[in-house]
């Protein structure tokens, strides 16, 4: 049975919602617990799809239980509550898109719906990963939330935008395969960081990069030199985007947010420009090749489409940035599941269909939009072939 876990030491708050998930018992589960030690033995004992906890409780915290679930690499989604934050804070933390935080208080039946649909939507694709060559239909209709869908365990981003949202003060200490490395936060704000030889943005930028890390929070209030002086926003904000695009200068990429300005940070050496410029070539020819050519782009991590053609003049940029989120989710699963590597991804809607496939290891992606005019088969043939023609380029 599906289960999802609710956390909060307001027990008659708790109880209600419970109460309220009962009519869709049939869908999953709801254990509840008034504490964070009661949490972790429910999870140490339990497979939860979904676990929701309030930030601020006595002894233990949410932060404390986000600790637990990166170290036993929880599989799940999470997400936390908190009543210490305006909306408005709470929707520009939200943009980061690595854990959501509910703003308390919150409507009843709103809250049930966001969760009845994190199960319907999560029992929808799992009917589709039959193998690595994956159709998921009708998925274009569907609103992806930042992560109601999470595809990664609790990570380093995700304690960080928590310890914002509580305005903590702390010291994050970081182990990387063995080596050392510590993140300051000063009421909810990095203020320095460490790893090796490296420090402030530097470092931040090769922790969150590492793919596994064991992270304790001590609380001790010791005196830090500020070498940071940035909103917590803003600085992730620009750190991400270095991590998405690979560049070297951190206050190229945090000075504008206009999408132009991140093209130019992904294009930023005449080799690059060359390459996309030969992709924009490629992508063109598509027209004469495919019947009923909609939309086609290159894009990266981030969703950001790098090359493109659009003869209908659609939100190119809308589907690549849901599309990336949806390949991300699906690798990773297919990687779960069978061990297997993610050739492409179909999808078939109203109107005609959608091809995505990932350029090797590169992190750019392939995306075709055709109508009812084209030819699946055809199209399949195209995409395999331009994709390996795009791959070399990268």
């Amino acid at each position: 049975m599906t289960k999802l876990l609710l956390v909060d030491d307001e027990k008659i708050f708790l109880e209600s919602l419970k109460t309220g998930l009962k009519k869709f018992e049939h869908l999953f589960q709801t254990d509840i617990c008034f504490s964070v030690n009661e949490a972790i033995k429910n999870i140490n004992k339990n497979e939860y799809e979904l676990v929701i906890t309030d930030l601020r409780m006595p002894k233990k915290d949410g932060i404390d239980l986000l600790l637990h679930l990166n170290k036993i690499n929880f599989r799940g989604s999470s997400k936390i509550m908190s009543a210490h934050n305006t909306e408005e804070s709470l929707k520009k933390i939200n943009e980061l898109g690595f854990i959501d935080v509910i703003a308390k208080p919150f409507d009843l039946e709103w809250f049930e719906n966001m969760i009845v649909e994190f199960f319907r939507e999560k029992e929808e694709l799992e009917k589709n990963f039959g193998s690595v060559d994956i159709v998921i239909r009708d998925i274009c209709r569907k609103s992806w939330g930042s992560s109601s869908l999470s595809f990664e365990s609790v990570d380093l981003i995700s304690i960080l935008q928590v310890a914002n949202v509580d305005r903590r003060s702390a010291t994050f200490n970081v182990k990387v395969n063995g080596k050392s490395g510590s993140i300051d936060m000063l009421e909810g704000d990095i203020i320095n960081a460490e790893y090796e030889k490296l420090k402030g943005d530097e470092a931040v930028l090769k922790l969150i990069n590492a793919k596994e890390t064991s992270i304790v929070v001590n609380s001790k209030k010791k005196k830090i030199e500020k070498i940071i002086d940035m909103p917590f926003i803003d600085f992730m904000k620009g750190i991400l985007k270095r991590f998405r695009s690979n560049t070297d200068n951190f206050e190229d990429d945090f000075t504008s947010d206009v999408l132009s300005e991140d093209k130019k940070t992904s294009l930023n050496s005449n080799s690059k420009e060359e390459k996309m410029s030969t992709m924009n070539d490629m992508l063109t020819i598509l027209n004469n090749e495919v019947n009923g050519l909609q939309t086609a782009s290159i894009f990266g991590k981030d969703g950001l489409p790098l090359a493109q053609e659009n003869p209908s003049g659609i939100d190119i940029d809308a589907f690549s940035a849901k599309f990336a989120m949806v390949k991300a989710l699906v690798s990773k699963t297919v990687k779960d599941l069978s061990n297997g590597t993610l050739n492409e991804i179909i999808v078939e809607e109203e109107n005609g269909w959608f091809i995505l496939r990932p350029l090797g290891n590169s992190g750019l992606s392939l995306f075709i939009a055709v109508d009812t005019n084209a030819t699946l088969g055809n199209l399949r043939l195209v995409a395999k072939k331009l994709a390996a023609e795009a791959e070399k380029l990268t």
